[in-house]
Parts: C-alpha cells; structure tokens; sequence
C-alpha cells in the first residue's frame, strides 16, 4: 500500500511539473514575436522622500520580448502631489533594447519629481509613459510606481 501511494505522489508531481513547463512555454512562445518592455522602479532617493523636496527615481527598463523595442521613450507624468523641477526633463530617450533583456542588461534611468510642500505622507503613485518616440499615441503604456513620502517636521523655536 505504501508503494502504491508513493507512486501516486510522484506521478502527480510529474504532472504538475508538465503542466509547469507547457505554461512557461506557452507564455515564452506568446512574447516571441512581440515586444515587452517592462518598467520598474529600482529605488528612490531620498527614500522616504519628504514633503517640499525633491526626490531622484531610478527605473530600470528591460524587453523581454521576443522583438526588439526600437526607439523607447518613457514619460513620467507628475500629478499632486508630484511637480515638475525646473530644468529637469519629464521624458527620457531609451533607445532601442534588443530582444530577451534580463536583469542583468536592464538599463537604468534617473527622474526628478518634486513632492508638493503640503502633501501627506504615505504611499502616492506616480504615472510612467513608455512609448515609441513620434508615435505617443499608437503605442502607449501606462503604468504607476509607488513613492514613499513622509512630511517635513516643522520646529518653532520659542524665546
């Protein structure tokens, strides 16, 4: 009895190991011939940023698709309590990234967004555009990272 039932273990962890690798394949067979560009935020800096400040992200870019993403741009899109920073530019030229990017080709780029001087603290997110460049509005991404904020603590000094 105690065969018959270790052989059942194993012939439903065979199976479950099959149906594993059909899906991992049918996923890699599906990104083939497209293109999958993946957005991520890497850090922040400072990390909670402050209410006032302004605050460096770094995100990294990578393809895992099976085509190559020519000519990437991505757009951060601040919105309260986000604010532009004067002379920093709210769109990055990627270029192009070569099909089946891994962690390790991921390239990483900086924004810097300004946090509203009375925003609340907590987690706000921001919105991120990935796009061919000239043809915003064919191929569109949009997605949000999270950002930590804290509020600045005032101190009144009293003589």
């Amino acid at each position: 009895m105690n065969k018959i039932g270790i052989l059942f273990v194993v012939m439903a962890l065979s199976a479950i190991a099959i149906q594993a690798f059909i899906a991992s394949a049918a996923v890699t067979s599906d990104l083939s011939g497209t293109k999958a560009v993946l957005v991520t935020m890497i850090n922040q800096d400072p990390d909670p940023a402050a209410s006032g400040e302004i605050v460096e992200i770094r995100l990294g870019i990578q393809n895992i698709g099976g085509k190559s993403a020519d000519n990437i741009a991505i757009e951060v899109v601040p919105t309260y309590p986000f604010e532009a920073v004067s002379g920093e530019s709210l769109i990055q030229k990627v270029g192009t990234i070569k099909s089946y990017q891994t962690e390790g080709d991921m390239r990483i780029i900086r924004f810097k967004v300004g946090i509203n001087k009375d925003a609340l603290a907590g987690t706000h997110q921001l919105k991120i555009l990935q796009y061919e460049e000239g043809r915003k509005d064919d191929f569109l991404v949009s997605s949000n990272i999270n950002i930590e904020v804290r509020n600045t603590e005032n101190a009144e000094t009293v003589s």
